[in-house]
């Protein structure tokens, strides 16, 4: 496959249009392939992983590149087949994917369109370069360079990978997952159509002296070379699949627990790979937000009440970002204990102000991650924020899902008890949401459970879901549990928890989840109006 020009020290000149239109079509199929692996590498999470993953990628995608370019040549007239210097060539293909390896990271970034430009045009050089070498395999380059047809392939390299990159991170970035649009074959057209001008700006750099016959089979050696990578390349393209498939199971089973499953199933866990590519942005104080939900005794809705501190978190581009995706981020990439604390820290500071007896506030509640528990120092640092803010025992609650503790129960008992000395007490959250163990509720010293919103769907007119609570209620009593009810919506459901023995309730019809800033607000308001809805007391008539 090696080639020689007939023209001495002449650029190659204009394709023949058969074998331009056959290259076409390889050039739309090489767009489509390279911009698949593109976004199967880019949902990748975790740093080892994403290097992994890129340097597969950058693998397939010069290697593709690379054939791309030789199969270029045969467009011309002037080239014929005859022997190949095999040196400069695999020299080409190092470079191509070298290339790749460098620009392909920063390609899919999706924080500064800067950075996709730069590295758009950083592929562009490592094309030319690239081409330089694949055509010295098949002819002397000459000093004499055409600075019109190297201009003109430098533009329309650049230009193609950033408007690529460019697309791909307008897709990404999509707040709604279900509208995340990939590649339409329009646009994948477009893009082979692009490559022929270029390759033929590629070709015309350089005039060419007559290539000097190589000994030992060149010829062959070049052809096992292309289907060596050809064989590779699907390997890997096959490799990456399967990695992108155990991507999405690993991240599904860790959500298992969490609604949030359901979303990654619908953008193939687009969201949450921008999510992880952001994710120390994302922790920073000013992305970060806390709203506060309270918690009301059943038979005294407008009495003292304590807060659930939730986290909402807000980036530029990708808007709001769902607390368990969020969370999920940081799972994966080890930053759980991290956000645990900030978000702790945070709620005990705007707390403080509500520890005045005039907003009759009983504290707040946190939810943590299952592993934060089990920090080495987490005790240790949590006595510490009590202690700098002032915070009285029982003002502090923190919430762990039942599938958590049932994963981790005879340790947790021990963390549980060392949080119980610092007049921390632990609630399981999420109650009935997965697979229960009862034996569990008399194992582990938590103060109480909270009962899944799935309890009170259509609970006015499901008798059993009725009498399951009710037994539910009973049971914890016998064991000084007390059961908080969440997702009360309506008044009707109030009235059935009350009687089936719920201490506590939660949901929409108490008070929707409002800002920090709102909270002593509505706090003193609820006062108010308990003082004008106080029936008239008779004055005391000494006579």
């Amino acid at each position: 496959m090696s080639t020689t020009v007939t023209s001495i020290g002449q650029p190659l000149g204009l394709p023949d249009l058969e074998p331009a239109l056959l290259f076409f079509v390889f050039a739309a199929a090489a767009v489509h392939v390279c911009q698949r692996l593109v976004e199967q590498a880019a949902v990748v999470i975790g740093a080892d992983a994403r290097r992994a993953s890129f340097a597969r990628t950058a693998l397939c995608v010069g290697s593709i590149v690379w054939a791309l370019d030789a199969a270029g040549l045969f467009m011309y007239p002037d080239v014929v087949i005859g022997d190949a210097k095999l040196a400069p060539a695999i020299l080409a293909l190092i470079v191509m994917v070298v290339t790749g390896r460098w620009t392909i990271p920063p390609l899919t970034n999706t924080r500064s369109n800067l950075r996709v430009v730069v590295a758009a045009i950083g592929l562009a050089l490592g094309m030319l370069a690239g081409n330089a070498l694949m055509l010295s395999a098949f002819g002397g380059i000459t000093l004499i360079m055409s600075w019109q047809a190297g201009a003109g392939a430098l533009v329309l390299a650049t230009v193609m990978a950033a408007g690529l990159a460019l697309r791909h991170r307008s897709a990404r970035l999509r707040t709604d997952p279900k509208a995340y649009l990939p590649f339409s074959w329009q646009e994948k057209v477009l893009g082979g159509l692009t490559v022929v001008p270029l390759h033929v700006c590629l070709a015309n750099m350089f005039a060419l002296e007559p290539a000097t016959p190589a000994h030992g089979g060149g010829l062959k050696l070049m052809l096992a070379l292309v289907l060596f990578g050809i064989v590779g390349t699907a390997y890997q393209v096959r490799s990456l699949r399967t990695d992108a498939r155990q991507e999405r199971s690993m991240n599904l089973a860790l959500m298992l627990q969490n609604s949030a499953h359901a979303r990654l199933r619908e953008d193939g866990g687009q969201r949450l790979a921008l999510i992880a590519e952001r994710l120390p942005a994302l922790l920073a104080p000013s992305r970060m937000a806390l709203h506060f939900q309270p918690i009301v005794a059943a038979d005294d809705v407008g009495g003292p009440a304590r807060l659930e501190a939730l986290l909402r978190v807000h980036d530029p581009d990708l808007g709001y970002v769902d607390p368990e995706l969020f969370f999920l981020a940081c799972e994966r990439l080890g930053y759980t204990s991290m956000a645990d604390r900030l978000v702790i820290r945070y709620a005990l500071d705007l707390s403080e102000t509500w520890r005045q007896p005039e907003f009759e506030c009983e504290g707040i509640s946190v939810n943590i991650t299952p592993n934060t528990p089990f920090d080495d120092d987490f005790v240790e640092w949590l006595h510490r924020q009590l202690a700098e803010t002032r915070c009285p025992p029982g003002w502090l609650k923190l919430e762990l899902t039942e599938h958590a503790m049932i994963n981790n129960a005879e340790r947790l008992a021990n963390v549980i008890r060392e949080l119980a000395a610092l007049g921390v007490g632990v609630v399981m959250d999420d109650f009935g949401a997965g697979y229960s163990s009862l034996a569990m509720l008399g194992d582990l010293p938590i103060e109480g459970i909270k009962c899944d919103r799935s309890f009170v769907s259509a609970l006015e007119h499901d008798r059993r879901r009725q009498a399951l609570l009710r037994h539910i209620c009973a049971m914890a009593r016998e064991l000084s549990l007390k059961v908080t009810i969440e997702g009360i919506e309506a008044e009707s459901a109030l009235k059935i928890v009350r009687r089936l023995g719920a201490q506590d309730v939660q949901g929409y019809h108490i008070a929707r989840p409002m800002p920090a800033g709102d909270v002593a607000q509505w706090l003193l308001a609820r006062q108010s109006e308990r003082y004008v809805q106080a029936p008239a007391r008779t004055p005391f008539n000494a006579s």
